[in-house]
This record gives C-alpha cells, sequence and structure tokens, in this order.
C-alpha cells in the first residue's frame, strides 16, 4: 500500500514539473516510513520541505547547506563532493562522505581497492563506489572518472544529470557539442569542455586531449624484415618510448636518437602517453663494421709479413 502512495506522489510531483529522486521511495524493497503529503522516504522529504535539496535526477541532488551532491540509497542517503558520472582532469579530486548506516567498496578500473580513503580519491581511473544499507536491501552505485590526458580511450561524454553544456573548443574553436548534455569526440585534439547547472549555481570545466594516431618509426637501413648493418632510430617523439626484443632479451628506449648494431631478431613496439601503440620486427644479419675491418686487416698484414720474412730468412740463412 505505502509503495502505491508512493508512486502516486511521485506521478503528481512529476506532473508538476519537478524532477525528484526516484531510487529510493520507488525502490519496492523500501519499507521505512513515507511523508504523507510527498511520498518520499521521510528523511529525504524533510530535506526537500527544508528548501536545502535541490533535486537533480533519479536518487540525486545537492544540498545548498553544504554545497554537496546527496545520493539516495533508500531510506538512507551519502554525499559526495561531486555528482555521479562526472569527468574530472587528472589533478581531480573527489570526497565521500558515508553515514554510519551505509558501508561502501570503492572499485578502480574495475579491481577493489585496499582500505580507500574515501575522503579524497585521487589517481587517473576509472571508480565505482558500490554501497549499501546495513541490512543489505538498498544499495546505490557512484561512478565517477579521472581522465589521464592524451587519450585514446575517451569517445563520448554524458554530462551529470542537470548540467548543459556552455562552450565546447577543439583546437582553440569553438563547436558545437550536438546536444545540450552529450558530445561524442570523435575527432583528434585539444578538447576543453565547460558545462553548468544554473539552478544550484555549480560549473565545471575538462580539458584533455584526444589522440588515436599511433607513433610511427622509419627504420631505413631495414629492406622488407632485414638489415645488413646497424639501425638507426631518429624519429622519436616526444613523449614517446620503445619496447626492444632482441632474441629474448627485453629493455624500453627513451632516447630520441638510438642505434641497434647487435645481430639478432627484433621486435620493437612503439608506445605514446595515450595508449597508443606500433610493433615492427626485423632481423639485423652479422656484418663487418670499420673496427673489425681494419683489425682483420691488421691480423692478414701481419700473417703476410710473417710469411715473407720467414722466406727471407730461409733464403739468407747463413751455414756455421
Amino acid at each position: 500500500m505505502k509503495n502505491m502512495i508512493a508512486r502516486g506522489a511521485a506521478a503528481a510531483l512529476l506532473a508538476l514539473g519537478l524532477c525528484l529522486p526516484a531510487a529510493g521511495y520507488l525502490d519496492p524493497s523500501y519499507s521505512g516510513d513515507l511523508d504523507p503529503a510527498t511520498g518520499l522516504p521521510a528523511a529525504m522529504a524533510q530535506q526537500v520541505n527544508q528548501g536545502s535539496v535541490v533535486p537533480l535526477g533519479e536518487g540525486c541532488g545537492f544540498d545548498r547547506d553544504s554545497q554537496r551532491y546527496v545520493i539516495q540509497v533508500g531510506s538512507y542517503s551519502f554525499t559526495a563532493s561531486v555528482p555521479p558520472g562526472i569527468i574530472l582532469d587528472k589533478d581531480g579530486t573527489v570526497s565521500v562522505k558515508l553515514p554510519e548506516q551505509l558501508t561502501g567498496t570503492l572499485y578502480k578500473n574495475g579491481d577493489p581497492v585496499d582500505q580507500p580513503d574515501l575522503s579524497q580519491i585521487s589517481g587517473v581511473g576509472s571508480y565505482l563506489l558500490h554501497v549499501r544499507s546495513a541490512s543489505g536491501f538498498d544499495e546505490a552505485q557512484f561512478a565517477f572518472t579521472i581522465q589521464n590526458s592524451p587519450t585514446r580511450t575517451l569517445i563520448e561524454y554524458a554530462l551529470p544529470e542537470g548540467f548543459s553544456f556552455t562552450s565546447v573548443t577543439i583546437d582553440g574553436q569553438d563547436v558545437s557539442a550536438g546536444y545540450s548534455n552529450y558530445i561524442e569526440l570523435l575527432s583528434e585534439g585539444e578538447y576543453r569542455l565547460q558545462y553548468a547547472c544554473e539552478e544550484i549555481a555549480r560549473s565545471y570545466s575538462l580539458a584533455f586531449t584526444v589522440d588515436r594516431t599511433a607513433p610511427v618509426l622509419a627504420l631505413p637501413q631495414v629492406v622488407e624484415g632485414e638489415a645488413q648493418e646497424p639501425v638507426t632510430i631518429e624519429d622519436l617523439e616526444a613523449g614517446t618510448w620503445l619496447d626492444v626484443d632482441c632474441d629474448g632479451e627485453v629493455r624500453q628506449v627513451t632516447s630520441a636518437r638510438t642505434v641497434f648494431s647487435e645481430p639478432g631478431r627484433y621486435t620493437i613496439t612503439t608506445h605514446d602517453q595515450a595508449g597508443n601503440s606500433n610493433t615492427y620486427r626485423f632481423i639485423i644479419h652479422f656484418y663487418l663494421n670499420i673496427s673489425a675491418v681494419t683489425a682483420i686487416a691488421l691480423a692478414a698484414g701481419g700473417i703476410i709479413g710473417l710469411i715473407f720474412y720467414s722466406r727471407w730468412v730461409r733464403k739468407h740463412a747463413r751455414v756455421g
């Protein structure tokens, strides 16, 4: 019966154009007290009635008093310094405060974080905080990303609920995002996104570079996968590096000018900071360099000189 009252109240409020969180009071598992006027869980209804919380979307609002975002978990809630779904620059930090009735497990790039400090989450990665009540009946997920730049993996951005773009530039040129709260990052270049929610007077900006082009090497001495002389690399781009495997021995190279002179089978993989890579395979055959030729010539000269000396000694040998 309480759920039916909740659904009816929610429909009436939405008809008035209000965007109210639905995750808690429409949850069939919720069994706590409901506010008779709004149909919301009692704790949430009190906040809304006091006018401190501005609803932004399903299960999320903004508390003007604390200047923090409120995420509903059944009849409980927790707060965060940023809205769900936000993408932050690589130096960004996130603060989450959980009441004692809630517990959370933080995942970074899909892996659980051991004993995380929820008051200051930092470091490049994709994060998911799984929050649940003590009973286990109520739960919510809070996701955000701290983005590396340059990047090759960021292909789109759907803004947090309630926010709209105010400015989008690529390589310093103003462009249209296509939608008020969504953009596809199809082109390479330097992006700067600015967006805001006027109702809560909050704005954010995000700057990053999209780079999906893998670094390449010229390798002029390599012809059809083979080299008869040392292989010189002079075109290594700034911010790139090489993983070099020569007959099973692996090393990393960061120098802009590198010469590979040891004969053997080479596998060289180029990497850049955006995560792009290229692989080259070739063989350096045994060859004689100048030093080797000089040494052989000297040795041969010595041998020839010894032969002539031996003959001269035999011809001019003295008989006692």
